[in-house]
This record gives C-alpha cells, structure tokens and sequence, in this order.
C-alpha cells in the first residue's frame, strides 16, 4: 500500500509540473487609437479628442497620469476634417494640438497635479457658412454636406477615418420667436406649449425651459445669475404630425419655481429672462449613448461600439439651438405672487 501511494504522489506531482506554463496577463504592445469627435454646426471651433489606450504592468491609474500612456507624440499627428458634397470636396479643416488646463476635472482619478492639461485637437480658423434670418446666429457648418475625419499617424502608418451627417436646424413653433421684441408668457390656468420641427440626421431631442433670475443683498453690490430648469426629457420620432410638442401646466410650473428657489427672507431677486434650449443628436452618437448607457439588468457586459476605422471612439454630430425671451409682464407678476407667501423675495 506504501509502494502503491509513493507512485501516486509521484504522478500527481509530474502532472503539475508538466503543466505549469508562465502566464503573460498582458499581451505584447500594440496601438489602439482612441477617437473622440462631436461636431456642432453652430460653433465656431471644433474639438476633437486623439489619443491612445494602454496596458502595462502594475496601477492602470498610476499608468493614466503619465502623458505618454493617453496621448500621441503630437509631432507624428496628422489631423484634418474634410467638408464633403457628395463626392466633391468642398473644403479641408486643419486640426491643431492644443494643451488646456483641467481645472474641472481636479478631482477625477486621472489628474495630474504635476501636469494639469489635457490635449485636443482643435480646428484651425474657417469662414462661416450663414447665419439664421430668425435667430441671428451663425451656421459655421453647412448642416446639408457630410464631415470626414482623417488622422494620419506617420510613425506607425496608421491612417484612421470616419464620417459623419450634420444634426440641422430645428425652427421653434411654439411660442412664437420674435427676434425683435422676444416675450414669453406663461399662462397659470392652462397648459403651456413649446413646439419645434424635425431636423434631418436628428435622432434623439432634448427640450428644456430655462428661467434665470438675479439676486442681490439690499446694501451690496455683489448681484447673482441664478437660473431653474424644467427637461421634458428626450423625444426619438414627432409627436404631432412632422413636430415635436411638450406641454406643461402654467400653476405647476410656478409651484415648480417655488420649490426650486430656495426660500431667503434677505436677498432680493429680479426675474430676468427665459431660454428654450433644443438639443438634437445623430443617429450615431445616439447608438453609442445607448450601448454605454448604465445597464438595469443582470448582464453587465456591454457590447463594443465604435464607428471609426483602425480605432475605437465615436465621429458624429449634435446641434444645440436657444432660444432667449424676456419675461412678460403677466408672468412677472405671477412669479411675484408666488413668492408673496414663501418670502416675499420677487
């Protein structure tokens, strides 16, 4: 029996030894670049985010404050966005390295006290393409060509490539924009109504009524720009017809501002103004806010989803329209009266 468990040990432990293999947790390096890019038409200066993901022995979070880990040497990046009609060129937008500070951002994991900047790509200056008749902004991008993103890695041979639609221009129904005397009128005993048009490459909007009041200390200078927010949330397809509609009733909109503005027995406060702001997304980018939305269910594991080629990130376009109205002088005196009982501040 001493014989017969003496072999038995001996086997096991020729098994193990015959099966032990060193086990790299880490593959061998290779270049994944990482791509950010969401173009706004009515902004005068697109940002782009290029940089590349790591993996290395030891704290990944030690890893991401050290510059060569996020970002290309920038000397070996090539970056343009080109204008497209179809299949003609219209015109080709230089990208340019630019350092900015993250003070916002001091706080998050991946700040470096020692090296406070982030890097982007930024366009070089371009002509503007109109400007709106109604709203008096200006277009930078012509909402109806599409948008090629093309970086160009000389060390490694590299080239990466995307396209993308441009989100257009909604025009806002309800209430009724005039450019040259702009009211908004809140009517306390019946449902309020913000109604807009659909945009092409729009896929998902976003409505929301901003009020913005000032506050002041009587006997001091110092005067505050507040503002409380009302989001209807977010709309995938028209509700009435070809527009989109959110209705909201005038007393439970006041009843929302008082609850909002905290009561203050020694400030003043001046109301100011309204904005309707309208945030449209495309399609793509939709997606992918979707995929990497927090997950509800039992299954974590998100797919991947990337519309870059030779990389991973996201190239698409989102418009943000607003809309600015002063205050009608029988919604101020509603806001005043709303005040009156909680601290007579209005």
């Amino acid at each position: 029996m001493r014989i017969k468990l003496l072999i038995l040990s001996i086997s096991v432990l020729v098994l193990f030894q015959s099966c032990e293999t060193d086990f790299e947790l880490n593959s061998s390096w290779k270049d994944i670049p990482i791509v950010y890019g969401i173009l706004n038409p009515g902004s005068k200066s697109q940002n782009i985010r290029i940089q590349r993901a790591f993996l290395g022995d030891g704290n990944a979070m030690t890893f991401a404050q050290v510059v060569d880990s996020n970002y290309y040497d920038t000397a070996f990046i090539r970056a343009k966005i080109i204008e497209m009609n179809e299949s003609t060129v219209v015109r080709t937008i230089k990208l340019k390295p630019v350092w900015v500070h993250r003070d916002s951002l001091e706080q998050t994991t991946f700040y470096n006290p020692s090296f406070p900047y982030a890097l982007i790509y930024k366009t070089e200056s371009y002509s503007y393409y109109e400007v709106d008749e109604i709203t008096g902004d200006t277009i930078w991008l012509n909402p109806s060509h599409t948008f090629k993103i093309e970086i160009t890695n000389s060390r490694t041979g590299k080239i990466i490539t995307s396209s993308t639609p441009l989100v257009g221009r909604v025009s806002l129904k309800l209430p009724n924009f005039n450019l040259s005397n702009p009211q908004l009128s809140i009517n306390p005993t019946a449902y309020n109504v913000i109604k807009w048009t659909k945009t092409g490459s729009g896929a998902r909007y976003e409505s929301i009524l901003r009020f913005y009041y000032k506050e002041y200390h009587p006997g001091m200078n110092d005067t505050t720009l507040n503002f409380v927010d009302m989001n209807f949330g977010y709309l995938s397809g028209p509700t009435s017809g070809s527009d989109f509609v959110v209705k909201y009733y005038g007393e439970n909109y006041y009843k929302l501002l008082g609850t909002k503005i905290p009561a203050d027995h020694t400030v003043k406060r001046i109301a100011y103004r309204f904005n309707i702001f309208l945030n449209i997304i495309e399609e793509e980018l939709k997606i992918y806010l979707d995929v990497n939305a927090p997950s509800t269910g039992i299954i974590q594991e998100r797919p991947l989803y990337t519309n870059m080629s030779e990389g991973y990130g996201i190239f698409s376009s989102a418009n943000s329209q607003k809309y600015i109205f002063k205050v009608g002088a029988t919604t101020n005196t509603n806001i005043v009266n709303t005040f009156k009982d909680i601290d007579n501040s209005f």
